[in-house]
């Protein structure tokens, strides 16, 4: 029989083994150092500030003082009152007392007098019928030149006519030229102009500065912008130029405009003004006199695709990029910064100033190359300049290309606009459609339209068969009140004067054969008027103010709003 035995087996230690239940106080503890860890040296210190010093100060106020000032009285007039004496001051009594009574009984004979009952008096000679004042002839003929701007300047005694050619079969040299007529002057000639100016290209627009009588701006069809004073007749009276670059008209200047430099620039001073350009290369710019015409200051563009297809007409696309060639300008009479911009196919729009993009400053250069050392090389920077479309309103076409555009000067929202479609246009700022289309008889066909400086509701139409048609808003907008036999050749310009430096406004036309003529023009078309009705109940014109007639002209153009 087998018996099993217990075998007790019995663990040996290694006498180098440490374990951590040898150890039996718990205050101890094991740390491990590591061995890839930095120890951080900490120390503490502690810093303090220099003490603040304090000082006091006592001022004083300056010292005021008053003083009185006095005006010296005229020591002879109290000497010869005080040199009367007893006898001469009773004598002077006695003659007032004697007169006092026929005296008193004129003045109440006076009173109830009704002799001048109703009568109204006209200080201003009433002028029955359109005299031509002056015929201006210039003995040197300009071969193959039209006139093609003419303006009055600010006081309304000078008149200037541009002349350039449209006919250029590759880049312009032809001279350019500018008579000046100075009708106040003692020596007038009107068979030699007063001043001439040269350019030695087409001067294609011209504008006289709304506020300085001297200053002219013409736009050349080379795209160089120019600026005269013609009372430096003693040195050069060209004084600025623009200088070609990649921002400024590469083709023929369309229009020009002075606007305030306030509309751009807020810290600029009221009498300040810029000068508005448009080309038809589709540009539109404004220039800052201060910076002597040597960049522009802002630039947009006008293209094909920003006309909406409502207005074109057309059911197709248009490609990006293709401008459209600007013909006239005008801005409203009361918002500056609102333009009233016309197209060579027709196209109208309002835009906004403030949606132009500022230019960035040029990099400008002496040309080495040029003996003339006031040549300059502009070299723009080389980013894009991103413009946006600058209308924000749009009209309904003329067929074919807009001669001129004008704002009223009178009312903020009307335009008149005269195509080449032999029609005539007056536009709301607010409308899309006319108000008004004046379509002239077969006869003749519109060349140029201009409103009156003096009566709000009256416009003049220059004709290519030599007449001038007057209309009033107030009579008829399609039957002309006044016609005025210019000429035998079609009028190329009429403009107005200033009305407030004469009683009675000049108007100047001149046709195609560069005959300039002097108008001075009858009562009824240079003093406002109003519709009224007589004792008997039939319709008069009354002679008032311009705000009374503004009035009556915004009373009946309501009912041709849609």
């Amino acid at each position: 029989m087998l018996s099993s035995s217990t075998v007790t087996y019995k663990e040996e230690h290694n006498s180098n083994t440490v374990n951590f239940s040898d150890y039996s106080n718990e205050d101890d503890n094991v740390n491990f150092n590591s061995t890839w860890k930095r120890v951080v040296k900490t120390s503490v210190n502690s810093c303090q500030t220099d003490p603040i010093k304090y000082k006091d100060e006592g001022v004083q106020s300056v010292i005021l003082k008053d003083a009185d000032v006095q005006v010296n009285i005229k020591n002879n007039t109290v000497k010869e009152f005080l040199q009367l004496n007893e006898p001469q001051r009773i004598r002077l009594e006695n003659f007032l007392q004697s007169i006092e009574g026929y005296i008193s009984k004129i003045l109440l004979k006076n009173i109830k007098d009704e002799s001048f009952k109703d009568y109204e008096v006209n200080w201003d000679d009433n002028v029955v019928d359109n005299v031509c004042k002056h015929i201006l002839n210039n003995p040197v003929k300009y071969d193959n030149m039209l006139c093609t701007a003419m303006d009055w300047n600010s006081s309304g005694s000078i008149i200037a006519s541009s002349y350039g050619s449209y006919n250029h079969e590759n880049w312009c040299k032809h001279q350019g030229y500018i008579n000046l007529w100075s009708l106040s002057q003692r020596n007038f000639n009107p068979n030699k102009p007063t001043y001439t100016l040269e350019v030695p290209s087409c001067i294609m627009a011209i504008q006289w500065h709304p506020k300085l009588p001297s200053y002219l701006v013409g736009g050349l069809f080379n795209g160089d912008i120019v600026i005269w004073n013609i009372n430096n007749q003693m040195d050069d009276t060209l004084i600025l130029k623009s200088i070609q670059s990649e921002y400024t008209h590469q083709e023929p200047v369309a229009s020009l405009s002075w606007i305030p430099s306030s509309i751009t620039d807020i810290s600029s001073r009221d009498n300040q003004y810029d000068i508005l350009s448009i080309s038809n290369d589709g540009k539109i710019l404004v220039w800052e006199i201060q910076k002597n015409l040597m960049y522009p200051k802002l630039m947009t563009n006008i293209y094909m695709n920003y006309i909406p297809r409502t207005i074109r007409e057309v059911n197709i696309n248009i490609k990006k990029g293709i401008p459209l060639g600007a013909t006239d300008i005008s801005y409203s009479c009361e918002r500056n910064d609102e333009l009233i911009i016309s197209t060579e196919p027709g196209y109208i729009m309002k835009c906004n100033l403030r949606r132009f993009s500022q230019l960035p400053k040029p990099i400008i250069e002496k040309d080495v190359f040029s003996h003339d050392p006031s040549n300059m090389i502009i070299q723009q920077p080389s980013e894009n300049i991103q413009t946006i479309n600058p209308a924000d309103f749009h009209y309904i076409r003329h067929v074919g290309p807009i001669h001129n555009i004008e704002c009223s000067p009178f009312h903020r929202s009307l335009f008149l606009t005269c195509g080449s479609d032999s029609t005539v246009r007056l536009y709301s700022f607010l409308q899309t459609t006319p108000l008004i289309i004046i379509e002239p008889p077969a006869k003749y066909s519109p060349t140029v339209v201009k409103w009156s400086n003096s009566r709000p509701s009256v416009f003049a139409i220059g004709s290519d068969n030599g007449n001038i048609y007057f209309y009033d808003l107030q009579k008829s907008s399609f039957i002309p009140i006044n016609v005025i036999e210019a000429s035998s050749k079609s009028i190329i310009s009429i403009t107005f004067n200033d009305n407030t430096v004469h009683s009675v406004p000049y108007m100047a036309s001149i046709d195609q054969d560069n005959v300039t003529k002097i108008w001075k023009l009858n009562s009824y078309l240079s003093v406002p008027h109003v519709r009224i009705k007589d004792e008997n109940s039939n319709t008069i014109m009354k002679s008032t103010d311009w705000k009374k007639e503004l009035e009556i002209l915004h009373n009946i153009l309501q009912d041709k709003y849609e």
